[in-house]
Order: structure tokens, then sequence, then C-alpha cells
């Protein structure tokens, strides 16, 4: 049997396996006097155990699933009859196979999934479409604009790239330090003498001079220490009194 038949078969029938939730949200549509109140309805059923989803395991764990000995992993899934006030009926109603807990709450694992349909059907989706004028997204006016907008800062940052690309190559084939090489050379360079003070949640970034002068061990670079003392402790807004 099909695990997609499978369980819309057993939330139908019921069970200890089988746990149902619905959910009423309460919203605002419309502004002003037009304004109104409707409520969102929303009704799944968590079946949890099903064995008919053969291919739930590690990787070739289904490659003997016609023989007599072959057992499947049991597997949960959400079974939505009504999403938003629309309802599907059993027939047509939306089942959900996932791993988690549906049983205390199947909202939980339907939640869940909502989220990640986000990446899945529009991240992947969209970023699969081909950065052509031509093929705008939306066929829309905002959608025109959006779209004329982004294609045209991806070919400018990838312009950018190849041409800062081809220049560090070209000083690399010279010899010359570049790219990360050469920005962790000049960060270090920049930091080496700094010292990091943690005080409870509070921390402050000082040279290591000022931090020994403040705490009265003679630094050679520095002639008048107490002038030097009070000019530090004003840069950082403190008096020296």
């Amino acid at each position: 049997m099909d695990v997609k038949e499978d369980a819309r078969q057993i939330a139908q029938l019921g069970g200890s396996e089988v746990s149902f939730k619905r959910r009423v949200e309460t919203v605002t549509k419309g502004a002003g006097s037009k304004a109104y109140r409707q409520e969102i309805v929303t009704e799944v059923y968590g079946v949890s155990k099903l064995n008919t989803y053969s291919a739930y395991g590690l990787p070739g764990h289904d490659k003997d699933k016609n023989k007599k000995s072959f057992k499947a992993n049991p597997v949960n899934a959400i079974v939505v009859t009504q999403w938003e006030n629309h309802n599907y009926g059993w027939e047509k109603s939306k089942v959900f196979v996932t791993n988690m807990d549906v049983i205390k709450d199947p909202f939980a694992a339907f939640d869940a999934y909502d989220e990640r349909s986000i990446i899945e059907n529009s991240l992947f989706r969209e970023t699969k479409q081909c950065l052509n004028l031509k093929y705008p997204i939306k066929k829309t006016k905002e959608g025109m604009h959006l779209h004329l907008i982004f294609t045209m800062s991806i070919f400018a940052l990838i312009n950018a790239y190849r041409q800062w690309s081809e220049k560090q190559y070209s000083m690399m084939k010279d010899g010359q330090e570049c790219g990360l090489k050469r920005f962790w050379k000049r960060l270090k360079a920049e930091n080496r003498n700094k010292v990091i003070i943690f005080v409870d949640h509070i921390y402050g970034i000082m040279e290591i001079a000022e931090c020994m002068l403040l705490l009265n061990v003679k630094v050679k670079d520095f002639e008048n220490v107490e002038a030097s003392k009070t000019e530090i402790l004003k840069r950082y807004g403190i008096s020296s009194t």
C-alpha cells in the first residue's frame, strides 16, 4: 500500500496511533470601514508508525524491498484535510512524511515543514531561474523592477569579481602577496600591539603599552608617566582625579 493512501486511511479510522488537532486563528482583513474579522481554520491528523515507506532509511536500505524478509523502518505522517479554510476532503488531503513526533502535537511538525517549504519551493526554484532580462520571475510592474535591479546588480558583482580576480592573478605572477594572505598579514600588523581587557560583561581594546602604563609598569617609550596616564584616561572619558 502506498504510504500516502496508508496515512489517509489510518487517519480516517482513528485509533491510538492517530492524533487530531484543529487550529482556529482570527485575523483582521481589509482596512478602515471595510475591515472585518475572519476565522482561519486548519485541521491536521498525526499518524505514527507507518511501515509502508520502504525508501526511508540509510542508502541502499530498500534494495531488498521485494523480499518477504524485508522490514520497512517506521515513519510518521501528517494528513492535512483543511488548510487555512481550504477543505481538501480525504481524497485530496495533503500528506507530509516526517520522523518528528506527531501524536503529542501534529502542528509542531506541520509548522516546521511550512518553514522548510519556503526554502524548497521558493528559494531553490527562484535561484534556478536564468538571470536574463527577457525572463522575469513575475510579470508585474513591481516584479519587472525587482528582476531588472537584481539582474543588473548580479552582473555588476560578477564583473567586479572577475576584474579583481584578474588583478590578483597578475600580482601573483609578479611574486606579490595578494588576497587573504595579504589581508591577514595587514590585520595582524594592525592589532599585534593590542590587548582585550574584560571586566564582567564589559570589555575594552587598548594598546599594550597604555595598559602597562595604567598598571604602573615602566614603559620605555613614555617619559612623562603622569602626563601620559592623564592623556590616556582623558581619551577614554575617565577623570584622573
